[in-house]
C-alpha cells in the first residue's frame, strides 16, 4: 500500500519511499545539477526555485530515510544565503553538493532499507 509516495512493508515493518517518488526526486536532482553553472572552489550556481523544490521533496523523503535531515544542513544553508542576497540563484557549496551525492545513493537503495515502524528520523519512539 502506497500513500503520498510512502509505502509500507508490513512483513518487515518498514516504511519505504515508492519507486516513482525515488525516480522523480533523483531525476529532479540530476536536472538541477546539470542546468547549474560551475563556479570557483567547486561551487555551483543553480536556479533558486529548482533548489527549493528539491529541498522540500527531500524533506518529505526524510520521513522514511534514517538520518536524512542532517544530510540537508549545508543545502538548506545555501538556500537561506540566497534569500538574504535577494537573488534568483542559489550557490551550492562543495559540502552541499556532497550532501546531494549522499542523497542520490540513498534514493538508489531506499528499497533495500527503510525506516522501521516506531522510529522517527532513526530514533526509537515510545510505542503505545
Amino acid at each position: 500500500m502506497v500513500f503520498l509516495g510512502v509505502g509500507c512493508n508490513v512483513n518487515r515493518r518498514l516504511r519505504l519511499l515508492s519507486l516513482d517518488k525515488r525516480r522523480d526526486y533523483s531525476a529532479e536532482r540530476t536536472v538541477m545539477l546539470n542546468k547549474g553553472k560551475a563556479l570557483q572552489h567547486g561551487s555551483l550556481s543553480v536556479d533558486y526555485s529548482d533548489a527549493n523544490s528539491l529541498l522540500h521533496k527531500l524533506l518529505h523523503a526524510c520521513s522514511v530515510i534514517a538520518v536524512g535531515r542532517p544530510h540537508l544542513f549545508y543545502f538548506r544553508r545555501c538556500l537561506k544565503a540566497a534569500n538574504r542576497l535577494r537573488s534568483n540563484k542559489a550557490i551550492l557549496t562543495a559540502p552541499a553538493l556532497q550532501e546531494l551525492t549522499w542523497w542520490e545513493s540513498q534514493l538508489e537503495k531506499s528499497d533495500e532499507h527503510g525506516l522501521i515502524e516506531g522510529r522517527v528520523n532513526g530514533v526509537v519512539q515510545a510505542m503505545p
